[in-house]
């Protein structure tokens, strides 16, 4: 019976990794395999972090206590910003500076990734409106038919609740389509200065 490799099953693994490729999952391998103190390193880093790291219970994004800093925070404007993923509350948060608050959606709604309004984190944005006194609502969610139909939901949502607010959108000048993480830093800047109303 044929048997997979260790090799071959960490290569495997490294490949599911964002932009690694088969030629660069086997050079990074072959690197931790000839640099064991490093690769100790980064098992333990990765450990740690997984076990300390989880999602804040007000915002979702990634925090080290059951309530994010990012929120604790009551220096900050009472604008929420709406984002994807966590890691756009980090790509944002060094754009920024301390500013806003965020709220992380955990997806865009596609029905045919199996991403419906229900397994998302929508529900609590009218709540948090409220309870937090937010005065404007920035859809930061990517310039694409998915962003733009969760951003239209969660506009319905608040106003269902019978809240007004301003809601606005980033500006299109983040091409269609785009990740917010391949934009550097002005044009972020831009896009959210520039932001319409919804």
């Amino acid at each position: 019976m044929y048997r997979v490799s260790y090799l071959e099953r960490l290569k495997s693994a490294l490949i599911k990794l964002p932009s690694v490729g088969e030629k660069s999952a086997e050079r990074i391998a072959f690197f931790l395999l000839s640099n064991r103190d490093t690769a100790e390193e980064i098992i333990n880093a990765l450990t740690d972090t997984l076990k300390n790291v989880m999602l804040c219970k007000n915002c979702h994004g990634f925090s080290e206590e059951e309530i994010c800093e990012i929120c604790k925070d009551e220096l900050r404007e009472k604008i929420l910003c709406v984002v994807e993923k966590p890691e756009d509350v980090i790509l944002l948060e060094k754009v920024l500076g301390r500013k806003w608050y965020y709220h992380v959606t955990g997806g865009v709604i596609s029905p045919a990734n199996n991403k419906t309004p229900e397994n998302l984190y929508l529900k609590d944005i009218p709540e948090r409106i409220k309870r937090e006194k937010i005065i404007e609502v920035v859809l930061a969610l990517p310039p694409t038919v998915e962003g733009d139909t969760t951003g239209y939901y969660i506009k319905n949502l608040i106003e269902q609740e019978g809240i007004e607010i301003k809601i606005s959108r980033i500006s299109r000048g983040i091409p269609r389509g785009s990740d917010l993480s391949f934009q550097d830093g002005q044009t972020l800047i831009d896009a959210l200065t520039e932001r319409k109303e919804l």
